[in-house]
């Protein structure tokens, strides 16, 4: 008598036993597919912001380009200037410039 009972309280711990593996089956692929959403979300909002940033700093690299167009010509047009009110002291200055690398490179 106590083998059918004992076979009934085996087949019952191992439905259960099935029961619970299957209960966390399910809990697992549910936690994995929450998890992947997660990552998914993690990576597109990583994805955002190296795109803002990357923008951030092409706006400034454009800004300190024209800043530098800015200050060249205007350095442009001071030369300009200085050499039309003193046209001999900057051919002078031109001259000894040029003689001095002239000096320089055909030096051996």
């Amino acid at each position: 008598m106590s083998s059918p009972n004992l076979s009934d309280s085996a087949r019952r711990t191992a439905h259960d036993v099935r029961n619970q593996a299957e209960d966390l089956k399910s809990t697992a692929q549910q936690n994995a597919g929450a998890v992947m959403h997660s990552a998914q979300q993690f990576g597109a909002d990583v994805k955002h912001a190296v795109q803002d940033q990357l923008g951030n700093l092409q706006d400034t690299a454009s800004e300190y380009m024209e800043q530098g167009k800015s200050v060249a010509c205007d350095m442009r047009h001071s030369l300009e200037d200085r050499i039309r009110q003193q046209p001999l002291n900057s051919m002078l200055v031109v001259a000894g410039i040029g003689f001095a690398l002239g000096f320089l490179f055909t030096r051996r």
